[in-house]
């Protein structure tokens, strides 16, 4: 059921301490992606977006408040939670075949059934022609189809992607972007996506939740009615001008 909540995040607080000082990084952060739901955090850097994914993938433990997935409280890293990171976070010694396949492969599939998994995911990414190539030879924005495939080779329950487009160049980034909503509107996983960009979180997200500086809570939630399936072509139209209005005037 696509309104069922999959992940519940509820009075989240998070706290750093390091040299005999503590920094506030999220206090009373609280929502709920559902099921299927293409989720966008959207805030300025510094408010807390990271940190939140962080905890939510399993990485980090809050001070106070907890997160449910399907129910169940989240204590560690798990198989569950996929996550593509800001940076590529590829083995540089495996080629895009045993990058895609290595998650995989530590679930003890099959040969066939691990290859014929990542030849789908090298083909919707359109790295066929690159299978036996490694990380240092493949440009940015191949190394983070890799990084993207691979994730999405594991068929966790929910993925976290963490600004994973943020420092490609822009026609490279509407490319990933696009290409990412096709799959999403495949396969349809519940997805959370953390992001700076105005234009990106209109593109990509069922809704938008707008965070204030830090420490970072949930300042406005944005229902983005845009139609879909989207092509970067929609920001030339009114209705994105006028939705695109109200998500800057919640950032300021």
């Amino acid at each position: 059921m696509k309104n069922a909540k999959k992940l519940i995040v509820k009075d989240l607080e998070i706290v750093y301490c390091k040299h005999n000082r503590s920094l506030t990084a999220v206090k009373g952060l609280s929502f709920a992606s559902r099921e299927n739901e293409f989720l966008c955090l959207l805030g300025p850097s510094g408010c807390g977006k990271t940190t939140a994914l962080n905890a939510i993938g399993g990485f980090l433990s809050p001070k106070n408040g907890e997160i449910l997935l399907n129910g169940e409280p989240i204590t560690g890293p798990t198989r569950r939670i996929g996550i593509v990171f800001q940076n590529y976070a590829l083995f540089p010694w495996k080629s895009v075949n045993d990058n895609i396949a290595a998650g995989l492969r530590m679930k003890g599939l099959s040969p066939y059934k691990i290859q014929k998994t990542v030849n789908y995911y090298l083909k919707v990414m359109q790295l066929a022609n690159y299978s036996e190539f490694y990380p240092n030879e493949l440009s940015g924005g191949m190394q983070q189809r890799v990084a993207v495939a691979r994730t999405l080779a594991n068929d966790p329950e929910i993925i976290l992607m963490d600004e994973p487009f943020g420092s490609l160049d822009a026609q490279t980034r509407i490319n990933l972007q696009e290409m990412l909503l096709r799959i999403w509107q495949e396969h349809k996983k519940t997805l959370i996506f953390v992001t700076h960009d105005i234009d990106e979180a209109l593109l990509l997200g069922d809704r938008i939740l707008v965070m204030t500086k830090r420490p970072g809570r949930i300042r406005k939630e944005i229902r983005n009615i845009l139609p879909r399936p989207r092509f970067y072509e929609l920001s030339t139209s009114n209705e994105y001008a006028k939705l695109k209005k109200e998500v800057i005037k919640s950032l300021e």
